[in-house]
Formats: structure tokens, C-alpha cells, sequence
């Protein structure tokens, strides 16, 4: 989220999603990168939902609260949609040790955070090698064609195909694909275009390619949302 607070962390937004009745049952991702020399977020987070309809209702409420002037936040959609996938990624940026950190991404299994570190380290060695070797190219790729630092080159940069073919799945994810923000079409809101526009002005040049970046058949089954910070000016 743009100017989330700093002293914001994955806790907090726990806090957040169940203090506007989202329930945890809905999603099993989060994930709120830190920046360890400062202590604090870098203003992006990532959660991932079991169902479209748990995104909009999140994505309705961000609209609803920038226009109550609660947020001034932008939502996007995910580059990286799915738990094993989001997993699988962090593993191949920062490695298994990095599961243990203050700031590792939340495992959910109905509604409850996995907190047992042999719970969780079974989820991560249940990755399929498929997705763990994608993974790693994506990450390869991202490192050859960016300039940005740390875990905001996820929330800008190439996107990981839900589905593909195997024998294409290597040159998409070589492909650079930015994050497209969500709009009103997309979530099937209503009365609220005003706001999302001025919201994602920065998004509307990418909206040739938001069919790719979201397509139809992978939103029936999972969602996830970038909330990102703002662009250096």
C-alpha cells in the first residue's frame, strides 16, 4: 500500500483484514517485506486469496477507504498468483534459511497460521521441483533486467503464467510483464471508477495487458494482491 505506515508489519495487517470482517479462512499467503536496516516495510505487501470473490471484497474495501481518506493505497494484481508459487519464489530469492526471519511470509491452513517449524518446513518441502526450478528462472530473469533493489522488483517486474504450457513456460517467464493494477471491471464493482482511476493512473498506460497479466480462468480459482509503494520521483 502507498504511505502505509511504517510501523505496519504482517501482524498488523492480520489485525486490519479481520477488523473489516475479512476472515484468515480466506486467504494463506502474506507476506510484508522489511528492510532490516531500518527495521521498517518498504511499503509492499503480498496476500494471496483462496477465491476471486475474498479479493474483491478486500480490493472494494481499499476503494472504500481511500475515499474516506483511511488509505491512499494502490492495489495491483499479483505477478505471482497461487501459495505453492509465492513460496516457491521467496525460496529462490532468499534461500531456505530465510523461512525463519522475522519478516518471512505467513503460512494459513483454514484461517490458522502454520507456526510449527516442522508444519512449516514440510509445506516448503512439498514444492514441486517444477515450480521450484520456474521459480528460480524467474528470478534469474528479474535479476538480468532490472535496475530495482530488494522485494520491490517482484510488485513491478515479470510475471509468472498460472498455467502454461510446459514447453512455453521458460520464454513467458523470460518475457518482461509488468504488474497490472486492478480496476473496476476486472472486480465487478460498481459506483466506484472515479476513485480507482485516480487510484491507478500510473497503471492505465499497461491496461493492453491486463487479460494476460489476469486472466479469466485463473481469478475462478485464486487472487492474489499486490498492494505496492509509490514510484520514486
Amino acid at each position: 500500500m502507498r504511505r502505509l505506515p511504517e510501523d505496519w508489519d504482517a501482524q498488523r495487517i492480520l489485525e486490519w483484514l479481520q477488523e473489516n470482517r475479512i476472515r484468515l479462512s480466506q486467504i494463506d499467503f502474506l507476506y510484508v517485506p522489511f528492510d532490516k536496516r531500518t527495521n521498517c516495510n518498504i511499503e509492499l505487501a503480498f496476500i494471496n486469496f483462496l477465491d476471486h470473490s475474498a479479493a474483491k471484497k478486500v480490493y472494494s474495501l481499499v476503494v472504500r477507504q481511500n475515499r474516506d481518506h483511511v488509505f491512499d493505497a494502490v492495489v495491483n494484481t499479483g505477478n505471482i498468483q497461487g501459495l505453492a508459487r509465492n513460496l516457491a519464489y521467496f525460496l529462490a530469492r532468499f534461500g531456505f534459511r530465510a523461512i525463519w526471519d522475522e519478516d518471512a511470509p505467513l503460512i494459513f491452513r483454514n484461517g490458522v497460521q502454520l507456526q510449527d517449524r516442522e508444519e512449516v518446513s514440510k509445506v516448503y518441502g512439498s514444492l514441486p521441483d517444477e515450480i521450484i526450478e520456474e521459480a528460480a528462472r524467474l528470478v534469474k530473469a528479474e535479476l538480468g533486467t532490472s535496475a530495482s533493489h530488494g522485494s520491490r522488483r517482484r510488485a513491478q517486474q515479470l510475471t509468472w503464467k498460472l498455467g502454461a504450457d510446459s514447453d512455453t513456460r521458460e520464454t513467458e517467464i523470460l518475457t518482461p510483464k509488468f504488474a497490472i493494477g486492478t480496476n473496476v471491471v476486472q472486480m465487478g464493482l460498481e459506483d466506484s471508477e472515479e476513485e480507482l482511476l485516480a487510484l491507478l493512473q500510473d497503471a492505465q498506460a499497461e491496461q493492453a495487458f491486463r487479460e494476460e497479466t489476469f486472466p479469466e480462468e485463473a481469478a475462478e480459482h485464486a487472487a492474489s494482491i499486490v498492494c505496492e509503494p509509490s514510484p520514486q520521483n
